[in-house]
């Protein structure tokens, strides 16, 4: 038998029904008590034209240090493939020391949910002029 022709396919960097996030983990530094540090986070649809879109439900904020930490995500938000969306987590410590949360964005593609690991440092910074300090 005789070759009558060879296909050549371009190797695929959509991965249908999945959604993907800017980062997976975010850290807040150096956050005074009662200062609210504001982070974005961008959500994409990583499937191709012709995947299915998927709708983002909603969000949940979990750990012992939850209550320090919030997002701008209020209500459902359907991306179409290749689509994204940018939301903000916040970051408000009530007190100095370290906190940590995770942070589970519920969705309806297969990855779901997607789980980005939440870390915050709060402290009141010195302020140094020569050799004296000043704090708070």
């Amino acid at each position: 038998p005789a070759i009558k022709a060879i296909a050549i396919v371009g190797q695929s960097t959509s991965q249908a029904n999945n959604l993907g996030t800017s980062a997976t983990s975010l850290s807040y530094t150096a956050v005074p008590p009662n200062t609210t540090s504001t982070k974005t986070l961008t959500l994409t649809n990583l499937g191709a034209n012709g995947d299915t879109a998927i709708t983002v439900t909603g969000a949940t904020i979990s750990g012992a240090n939850a209550a320090l930490f919030g997002t701008s995500l209020s209500s459902a938000v359907t991306l179409a493939p290749g689509q994204s969306t940018t939301i903000n987590v916040t970051y408000t410590p009530t007190a100095s020391g370290t906190h940590q949360a995770t942070f589970a964005i519920n969705h309806s593609g297969s990855n779901t949910p997607l789980q980005v690991s939440l870390s915050g440092t709060a402290g009141v910074i010195p302020i140094g002029f020569g050799k004296s300090v000043l704090t708070g």
